[in-house]
């Protein structure tokens, strides 16, 4: 469900396929699917279907050590 997803912001994602990635989240014009953007700009962003993803949470605070 897309109702509590804040586009733009950073998530941590899970899918059913085992994948686990951070990424930013934005709207995608395919019906069913979110539109993950990696921070790097030689990443292209990619579509994911809702229905692949099992759970997902929002990242507020990144906390560098350095």
């Amino acid at each position: 469900d897309k109702a509590g997803i804040i586009y733009g912001e950073k998530y941590g994602i899970h899918t059913k396929f085992g994948q686990n990635v951070c990424k930013y989240i934005h709207p995608s014009d395919k019906d069913g699917c979110i539109k993950l953007v990696s921070h790097s700009k030689l990443i292209p962003p990619q579509d994911i279907s809702l229905d692949d993803i099992t759970f997902c949470f929002r990242i507020n605070y990144i906390v560098n050590p350095s």
